[in-house]
């Protein structure tokens, strides 16, 4: 696993991972699942909604999160979900692949897996 850190300019704290898949190894891919949070939980033990509406911002520096990763792991690809708001919403899923794709280095794709996003080296099946 490895781990990445940081905290917005109004204190939130995040964390962000990558968990070696070992499933996709045994097939012979380097795949990682991939997820980014927030490191307070709410009263119910659940994720804390932070309304900050700095998504843009939060997603800038994931994407710079992401590009480090595969800097230090050419030819991973990366797998993450978006969560949805409510059943069928893909509103946040439309946002992080539209900046991802417009962020990532020139030889990655970003195409969808069955409900996920896979981000990958061009050309990869």
């Amino acid at each position: 696993m490895y781990e990445y850190t940081f905290t917005t300019d109004s204190g939130t704290e995040y964390f962000a991972e990558f968990f070696h898949s070992q499933r996709a190894a045994d097939e012979g891919k380097e795949l990682y699942l991939f997820q980014f949070n927030t490191t307070e939980g709410d009263d119910d033990g659940g994720v804390r909604l932070t309304w900050e509406e700095v998504p843009l911002r939060i997603m800038s520096t994931v994407t710079q999160i992401v590009k480090d990763f595969l800097s230090k792991h050419p030819g991973t690809s990366i797998q993450y979900h978006a969560d949805e708001n409510f059943k069928g919403d893909t509103r946040r899923a439309k946002l992080y692949m539209a900046y991802i794709k417009n962020m990532l280095p020139s030889n990655y794709e970003v195409i969808p897996h069955k409900g996920d996003m896979i981000i990958q080296p061009k050309g990869s099946e």
